[in-house]
């Protein structure tokens, strides 16, 4: 694994993610439940290429109330983790792969009290009734897979917590633990992904493109 230690959102977070297929988007590429390759893995790859093209990021997605309002909470957020958990949080970064052909963006890394990395996270500071909902919930949302599965095969982790943070209710902690069966699958589907990626490039330079 190769580990960027950079900040979210900033220029060079942006920079480093741009082109590559993110665990975020993970589902375009594995489906969730059979660990087949996507329908949408075409037109992901489609459009990773037009950000090399183009040099920019092209998802983007206007802030709404409840992301403005998860960033002011965030800090809060944390703090209550590593008390509630005893567990130390590092900056998530970015980190790709050896080949550095895939990535993935925790929120957070996970030590232990001796400093080894044991797993990675996300904040969740979400609406009230969704928060209920991550309450009421005994794992992961299974459209959510390919995401948690994709940080825990690129970063080593052994799991991901979901740390669901409302102010005036008690906070929702959803684990999930490394799925090896699935992280092999979504391994080979990320080397079939990338093989789709480069034959379309290569198409594309044979027009004469500069890619």
């Amino acid at each position: 694994m190769i580990f960027h230690d950079i900040e979210q959102l900033t220029d060079e977070w942006t920079k480093a993610r741009l082109g590559l297929p993110t665990a975020s988007c993970f589902n375009k590429i594995i489906t969730p439940k059979t660990g087949k390759l996507s329908s949408q893995a075409d037109a992901y790859a489609n459009r990773l290429i037009s950000e090399l093209i183009l040099g920019r990021p092209q998802e983007t997605f206007p802030p709404t109330y409840w992301m403005e309002r998860g960033e002011m909470l965030e800090a809060d957020a944390k703090k209550l983790y590593e008390f509630e958990t005893g567990y130390n949080l590092k900056n998530g970064g970015f980190g790709t792969n050896d080949l550095g052909t895939a990535g993935a963006s925790p929120d957070f890394r996970i030590f232990d009290d001796k400093d080894n990395l044991v797993g990675g996270g996300e904040i969740k500071c979400v609406a009230p009734w969704t928060h209920v909902e991550n309450l009421l919930r005994d794992e992961i949302d299974p459209d959510y897979i390919p995401q948690v599965q994709g940080q825990i095969l690129i970063y080593g982790f052994e799991f991901v917590d979901w740390f669901s943070y409302h102010p005036e209710m008690p906070p929702a902690l959803i684990r999930t633990y490394r799925d090896d069966e699935y992280c092999e699958k979504l391994e080979a589907a990320l080397q079939d992904f990338h093989a789709i990626k480069m034959a379309k490039i290569e198409k594309l330079r044979l027009q004469g493109m500069d890619i």
